[in-house]
């Protein structure tokens, strides 16, 4: 942060220097300042050439924001990146987990080019007004959209509760419509359940909003039901907010280290669960696509709980970004700023971390619209008769 702030320092006394220069006055700085204000001249040229030059009119703020964007862009990092003051919404409401929607969770699909229902949150707009997953959004208040709308789309569903939108549906063979009621939806985060013998099952696809109380909720219920193994499945959770990973794991971890995290100049923090966590024969699904927190979580509860990992090598983001809002509140930047480490100190980063339990999807086990198939899920089965056997292993109460 005083990295950014000092180089608005130096972007502000260059526009005094220039102001004093037209006044025909003079002022001293230091030569490491100047140097760098040298360096600020060519956006200052650019900006008189096309002051002077640009046929039409141009707003120059939503330049200097594009020339923000190219500079962190030219870092060349996938995950480092210039926040709008739209990203910066979006990002209170991924923290947030709530927002003005209809409830339901929307891919491009590839296949055949439409917006398709992939999940449909419970108690939202759309499961009330009878949405289900598969579903193909056609149209939206009656103008045609395609998966190349996927953006245009989804702001058009979301907006301020108790507006109403039209959705033309495609279900199989049938086309018709329906009017959904806009509310204030929590993202559905996990997915729970409870297996034939007493194995819970929690699915968790983001990390974001209240997932904490979420699969807290999730364990509780779990306990209560004498739950006596756990499966977490993590496939195709790329991840998200680091605070939610941490809350997962403190859920298992008894004091122990979740993860360490080391700068660039070689400074490295260490972070704990507190004490106590819930003894639990445990499992993690995860895939390629596994990633950041979800690598953070699978770790912690390998190192810390003797937790099994199932299926495919993860993806291996061993790296994590830090967060920066300007003065105005309005923009802000994302910024690749650490690497991080399992608690036994194994940096993953393009490397991932390999399962104990190798087994890949099986092909057939795919639908047309990318779910999995819950009869032919063999990774998932494969996770059951892990645990199935250690349960079988544990000593007769």
């Amino acid at each position: 942060m005083q990295k950014i702030q000092k180089w608005f320092a130096c972007l502000l006394v260059f526009v005094l220097l220039f102001s004093v220069a037209l006044a025909e006055d003079t002022v001293s700085v230091d030569r490491e300042v100047y140097e760098r204000l040298q360096k600020y001249e060519r956006l200052e040229e650019i900006l008189q050439i096309i002051d002077s030059a640009y046929l039409w009119d141009y707003d120059i703020d939503t330049l200097l924001e594009g020339a923000a964007q190219g500079m962190v862009g030219a870092l060349g990092d996938d995950y480092s990146y210039y926040y709008t003051a739209d990203d910066v919404a979006d990002t209170e409401t991924s923290i947030s987990g709530e927002y003005g929607g209809l409830g339901i969770e929307v891919f491009a699909n590839a296949n055949d080019l439409t917006i398709t229902v992939h999940r449909v949150f419970y108690g939202s707009p759309a499961q009330e007004g009878g949405v289900r997953p598969n579903d193909k959004i056609i149209a939206i208040n009656g103008e045609e959209v395609t998966a190349y709308d996927l953006n245009y789309a989804v702001s058009q569903m979301r907006g301020e509760a108790g507006g109403e939108v039209t959705l033309t549906l495609l279900r199989e063979n049938e086309l018709f419509d329906v009017t959904l009621t806009r509310a204030v939806v929590e993202t559905q985060i996990i997915d729970s359940e409870i297996l034939p013998e007493g194995i819970g099952y929690i699915r968790i696809y983001y990390f974001e909003g209240n997932l904490a109380e979420q699969f807290q909720t999730a364990v509780d219920n779990f306990m209560h039901e004498g739950v006596k193994a756990l499966i977490i499945d993590l496939r195709d959770n790329t991840g998200g907010y680091v605070e939610a990973a941490t809350a997962v794991a403190d859920v298992f971890v008894d004091g122990g280290a979740i993860y360490s995290c080391e700068d660039k100049y070689g400074r490295r923090l260490t972070y704990y669960a507190q004490e106590g966590g819930w003894e639990i024969p445990l499992a993690v699904l995860q895939n390629g696509a596994s990633a950041s927190a979800s690598e953070i979580v699978a770790a912690a509860l390998r190192d810390n709980c003797g937790a099994l990992l199932v299926g495919d090598t993860s993806f291996g983001k061993g790296i994590m970004q830090a967060v920066f809002t300007f003065p105005d509140g309005q923009s802000g930047m994302q910024m690749t700023s650490e690497y991080w480490y399992t608690p036994n100190g194994t940096c993953i980063h393009g490397e991932g971390l390999a399962p104990d339990v190798a087994v890949s999807l099986d092909e057939d086990a795919i639908d047309e619209n990318f779910n999995i198939i819950r009869e032919k899920d063999n990774q998932l089965q494969a996770a059951i008769d892990a645990l199935s056997e250690q349960l079988a292993q544990q000593p007769a109460a």
